[in-house]
């Protein structure tokens, strides 16, 4: 049991370590939680002297590029989806080749909404 903003952090952990040991060289990593996106920046004191945001720290300074970026949350629709349909399972990492078919009509929703830039329009 933990706070949101520290299951968060722990997702956002065990996703940096998992690819940086599949070797990626850079990364995109998005969250609707402003308070995440400032840790993660180094710009708030929230979680002082905490393991693992130290560790995260660590795994943003590798050498790779990690681009943090908040979004809104009306925006992970998907994300929300996904992390429902497995709520009940084993913890663990869950790799799609494509996406579920109950996620489908989500996708093309969010794909309206979001410009080629990325921005949301």
């Amino acid at each position: 049991m933990c706070s949101n903003i520290l299951a968060e952090v722990w997702s956002i952990h065990n996703m940096l370590l998992y690819a940086w040991r599949l070797g990626f060289c850079r990364v995109e990593l998005e969250t609707d939680c402003v308070d995440v996106e400032r840790i993660l920046k180094g710009c708030s004191v929230a979680l002082p002297c905490n393991s693992l945001v130290d560790v995260i720290r660590e795994l943003l300074a590798c050498v790779w590029v990690v681009v943090i970026r908040r979004i809104p949350r009306k925006m992970h629709k998907v994300v929300d989806a996904l992390a429902a349909s497995i709520r009940d399972e084993k913890i663990g990492v869950r790799l799609f080749d494509s996406p579920p078919d109950f996620i489908n009509s989500l996708i093309s929703e969010n794909n309206l909404v979001i410009g080629e830039d990325g921005d949301v329009g």
